[in-house]
Protein backbone atom coordinates (compact mmCIF):
# COMPACT_ATOMS: atom_id res chain seq x y z
CA UNK A 1 0.00 0.00 0.00
CA UNK A 2 2.99 2.18 1.09
CA UNK A 3 4.65 2.02 -2.58
CA UNK A 4 1.37 2.01 -4.54
CA UNK A 5 0.84 5.24 -2.39
CA UNK A 6 4.40 6.54 -2.97
CA UNK A 7 4.21 5.52 -6.82
CA UNK A 8 1.03 7.80 -6.92
CA UNK A 9 2.20 10.55 -5.44
CA UNK A 10 5.45 10.76 -7.67
CA UNK A 11 3.53 10.33 -11.10
CA UNK A 12 0.81 12.64 -10.17
CA UNK A 13 4.00 15.39 -8.92
CA UNK A 14 5.79 14.33 -12.16
CA UNK A 15 2.60 14.90 -14.18
CA UNK A 16 2.07 18.53 -12.95
CA UNK A 17 5.40 19.67 -13.17
CA UNK A 18 5.35 18.54 -17.03
CA UNK A 19 1.76 20.57 -17.67
CA UNK A 20 2.75 23.75 -15.65
CA UNK A 21 6.36 23.34 -15.12
CA UNK A 22 5.94 23.87 -11.67
CA UNK A 23 3.57 23.06 -8.50
CA UNK A 24 1.08 25.57 -7.07
CA UNK A 25 1.73 26.14 -3.38
CA UNK A 26 -1.48 24.96 -2.31
CA UNK A 27 -0.87 21.60 -4.50
CA UNK A 28 2.73 20.86 -2.85
CA UNK A 29 0.96 21.24 0.29
CA UNK A 30 -1.71 18.89 -0.25
CA UNK A 31 1.07 16.46 -1.78
CA UNK A 32 2.69 16.56 1.26
CA UNK A 33 0.01 15.09 3.37
CA UNK A 34 1.24 13.08 6.88
CA UNK A 35 0.17 9.96 5.42
CA UNK A 36 2.84 10.51 2.31
CA UNK A 37 5.69 11.77 4.04
CA UNK A 38 5.47 8.52 6.88
CA UNK A 39 4.91 6.42 4.09
CA UNK A 40 8.15 7.73 2.30
CA UNK A 41 10.54 7.84 5.83
CA UNK A 42 9.96 3.98 5.62
CA UNK A 43 10.23 3.34 2.29
CA UNK A 44 13.40 5.66 2.26
CA UNK A 45 14.72 3.97 5.42
CA UNK A 46 13.76 0.01 3.99
CA UNK A 47 15.87 1.62 1.12
CA UNK A 48 18.88 2.40 3.28
CA UNK A 49 19.24 -1.33 4.90
CA UNK A 50 19.38 -2.39 1.17
CA UNK A 51 23.00 -2.88 -0.18
CA UNK A 52 24.04 0.22 -2.31
CA UNK A 53 24.30 -1.72 -5.50
CA UNK A 54 20.74 -2.58 -4.98
CA UNK A 55 19.04 -0.01 -4.12
CA UNK A 56 20.81 1.90 -7.70
CA UNK A 57 19.66 -1.06 -9.52
CA UNK A 58 15.87 -0.99 -8.05
CA UNK A 59 16.20 2.72 -9.39
CA UNK A 60 16.79 2.17 -12.63
CA UNK A 61 14.01 -0.07 -13.10
CA UNK A 62 11.60 2.08 -11.08
CA UNK A 63 12.48 5.00 -13.32
CA UNK A 64 11.02 3.97 -16.14
CA UNK A 65 14.07 2.96 -17.66
CA UNK A 66 13.62 -0.56 -19.49
CA UNK A 67 15.06 -4.16 -18.68
CA UNK A 68 16.78 -4.08 -21.58
CA UNK A 69 18.91 -0.83 -21.50
CA UNK A 70 19.89 -1.60 -17.68
CA UNK A 71 20.77 -4.78 -19.28
CA UNK A 72 23.04 -3.27 -21.61
CA UNK A 73 24.49 -0.83 -18.92
CA UNK A 74 25.41 -3.16 -15.92
CA UNK A 75 26.45 -5.85 -19.37
CA UNK A 76 24.16 -8.74 -17.98
CA UNK A 77 21.61 -10.44 -19.36
CA UNK A 78 17.83 -9.30 -19.18
CA UNK A 79 16.65 -11.95 -17.42
CA UNK A 80 19.44 -11.66 -15.14
CA UNK A 81 17.88 -7.68 -14.41
CA UNK A 82 14.37 -9.19 -14.13
CA UNK A 83 15.61 -11.81 -11.36
CA UNK A 84 17.50 -9.28 -9.32
CA UNK A 85 14.97 -6.71 -9.26
CA UNK A 86 12.02 -8.88 -8.28
CA UNK A 87 14.96 -10.32 -5.47
CA UNK A 88 15.30 -7.26 -4.62
CA UNK A 89 11.72 -6.03 -4.29
CA UNK A 90 11.21 -9.36 -1.95
CA UNK A 91 14.01 -8.37 0.00
CA UNK A 92 12.38 -4.88 0.19
CA UNK A 93 8.99 -6.02 1.35
CA UNK A 94 10.17 -8.17 3.90
CA UNK A 95 12.06 -5.35 5.91
CA UNK A 96 8.66 -3.47 5.63
CA UNK A 97 6.46 -6.19 7.06
CA UNK A 98 9.54 -6.66 9.58
CA UNK A 99 9.24 -3.50 10.52
CA UNK A 100 4.84 -3.42 11.27
CA UNK A 101 5.41 -6.08 13.00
Amino acid sequence: IARNALTDHHRYRERFQIVNNALPEETADEAESPDIRIQSKRINDALGKLPKQDRELLSLATGGLPYKEIAALLDISEANVKVRVHRIRLRLRTILNDEVE
